[in-house]
């Protein structure tokens, strides 16, 4: 016995899969049905982000990584799907490489333009710009840029948002030197070899990903709020999406490929939940403004 189970961990160490553990037929159903759905919402619920992006013209102090993370791990993932014939990995996969690349470049666009909303009303007052922000907690952030750009501190100056810009698509482009890469190893190693080191760099990429909002860790301890990282739901959506994948991978799928990196990510999301429970999601000088003009 003991031989057996020795002979049975060595194999999973090998080809990353993992004991078969006897699960309830209704169970089986439910992760199947609702990873992927979890998966579907976790990337739509970037689309508020977007939302905030078009309306504010502006990328703010938003990163571009989470974005290109999406990208890259979802199209990286529906390859496996494919190779593994798993068409609950496949298809919400294939969704989030097809949201990935509108989120991607519609930050591109928006990248070189912080405050075209706050260029044209630049001669406004202090008090103006305290009222606006009055008008939707969400535009808060872009109501502190004006005023930044306002007073000088701010750099709107071409060259500056040229270079923003650039930067931009030079990792939009890099990003898809990499997924051309991932692809192109069941070509050159066999669909088998393949399969096994597209699995190892998508539970790679899938961690960057759920845990790729932290990015922003170090500002939001230092002004003390959370508008530089993703709205709310998409937190919530990564800590579901985790949590049920991490038990379709261990339940129904049995490969490690898939519970690690989840694992990993559930505690990601768990910590995105606790800075968002903390901190308030405006600057404090937004909400003592709010106060007195309330």
């Amino acid at each position: 016995m003991a031989d057996a189970d020795t002979q049975l961990a060595t194999l999973a160490q090998v080809d990353g899969t993992i004991a078969a553990v006897d699960a309830p037929v209704w169970l089986v159903l439910l992760l199947s049905w609702g990873a992927p759905i979890c998966s579907v919402a976790l990337t739509l619920a970037g689309l508020s982000t977007l939302v905030r992006i078009r309306q504010q013209r502006s990328v703010g102090q938003l990163s571009i990584v989470p974005f290109l993370s999406l990208l890259l791990n979802c199209a990286t993932w529906s390859l496996y799907g494919v190779l593994q014939q798993d068409f609950t990995v496949l298809v919400p996969n294939l969704l989030g490489a097809i949201l990935g690349a509108l989120y991607s470049t519609q930050y591109v666009h928006f990248a070189g333009n912080p405050a075209l909303d706050a260029l044209s009303s630049g001669a406004s007052s202090t008090a103006a710009t305290a009222a606006s922000s009055l008008e939707s907690p969400a535009m808060s952030t872009s109501s502190s840029l004006s005023a930044g750009i306002a007073n000088g501190s701010v750099s709107s100056s071409p060259a500056s948002l040229l270079h923003a810009q650039t930067r931009a698509r030079r990792h939009l482009l890099l990003t898809l030197l990499m997924l051309i890469g991932v692809c192109m190893l069941p070509v050159w190693l066999g669909a088998e070899a393949g399969a096994y080191l597209v699995g190892r760099v998508g539970a790679l990429l899938a961690t960057l990903l759920l845990a790729s909002p932290l990015i922003s860790l170090r500002q939001v301890l230092r002004d003390r709020h959370t508008g530089s990282m993703p709205a709310l739901p998409t937190s919530l959506a990564s800590f579901a999406c985790a949590a049920s994948w991490a038990a379709y991978g261990y339940l129904v799928a049995h490969d490690l490929n898939i519970v690690l990196p989840n694992l990993i990510g559930l505690l990601a999301a768990t910590f995105q939940l606790v800075l968002f429970a903390t901190f308030p999601s405006t600057p404090p000088e937004n909400l003592y403004k709010h106060r007195v003009w309330a």
